[in-house]
């Protein structure tokens, strides 16, 4: 999955997910899963910050980066506003259910309690799919979770294939039509007095 650097495709990301997580147990599907979306937010974040001048970005990169983990990205998305309180909180379920997956002896399942709670408001707060959209997953709380994933997924993906451009002037992203040349904003002030 290190081919995110380019242009997203929301759709495409999805049908990826979708082929590799149906194939798999529940273990292996709540690691996949928070793995795809780690991805994705490591995209989002990426797109939304200055480009880093090195080929490893220590924000994300190597074992004292300040993203490095999966919740780090999460929270620091939130607070720059890219994403909302209820996909962050939908993020840290899938975050949760992955480390109960990852970290359970013997086998696991989306029937047990824990993870039935767990999915149960993953699917409240991803309430999208239309009944057709739904079908296309298992019944169950592993279809749920599926569902709910493959939806936060395409949202992702489609925060970064609706984010401005760069501007070729001021490298940040903004409409060009927004952009302000060095000295216009001087010049209007010195006109008024």
């Amino acid at each position: 999955m290190s081919d995110v650097g380019g242009a997203a495709d929301a759709h495409r990301w999805t049908d990826y997910f979708e082929k590799e997580a149906l194939s798999e147990t529940g273990r292996t599907i709540a690691i996949v899963t928070a793995a795809y979306l780690d991805e994705a937010l490591i995209a989002l974040l990426k797109a939304a910050l200055l480009p880093c001048a090195t080929s490893a970005d220590p924000l994300f990169d190597g074992p004292y980066a300040p993203l490095g983990s999966f919740s780090a990205k999460i929270d620091f998305a939130a607070r720059l506003g890219l994403i909302s309180s209820g996909v962050a909180q939908s993020l840290h379920l899938v975050r949760r259910l992955r480390n109960d997956f990852a970290h359970a002896t013997g086998t696991s399942s989306f029937e047990d309690h824990g993870a039935q709670m767990r999915v149960h408001e993953l699917s409240r707060l991803n309430a999208v799919a239309t009944p057709e959209r739904r079908q296309h997953f298992p019944a169950g709380k592993k279809g749920d979770f599926l569902c709910a994933g493959s939806w936060l997924v395409y949202w992702i993906w489609t925060l970064i294939d609706r984010m401005p451009p760069r501007c070729p002037e001021c490298g940040l992203r903004h409409f060009p039509a927004t952009h302000q040349k060095k000295g216009e904003a001087q010049g209007a002030q010195g006109t008024t007095g």
